[in-house]
């Protein structure tokens, strides 16, 4: 799949870049999403939602093998193989296993 590159494109979300998969819980006002997030190595999951990388800023954040859930009962809805979430809309989000580089001591 090609990804446009422009002056506009977010440097965490180029297409070059190595890829990392992360299984996170995303909580929203309506649902939790159970999905994977593809990382640069060396970045962490907040990155993508706190950092501005040289001016530019993402809104959306690229999931892959969702499971999106009912938040108050934790219901199944549905699954998409992708979906773009937009970041206004998550309340917390965590990996669901930690990497040897943020382990603590």
């Amino acid at each position: 799949m090609q990804f446009p590159t422009s002056d506009f494109a977010h440097p965490l979300h180029t297409e070059k870049a190595e890829r990392e998969p992360v299984r996170v819980e995303i909580l929203t006002d309506r649902f939790k999403l159970l999905a994977t997030l593809h990382i640069i190595p060396g970045t962490r999951v907040t990155d993508y939602l706190t950092r501005s990388i040289e001016g530019h800023s993402a809104h959306f954040l690229p999931l892959t093998a969702i499971k999106v859930h009912n938040a108050s009962n934790d219901e199944l809805l549905y699954e998409r193989p992708f979906i773009e979430l937009n970041i206004n809309h998550i309340l917390w989000i965590h990996p669901l296993e930690i990497r040897e580089d943020q382990a603590s001591p």
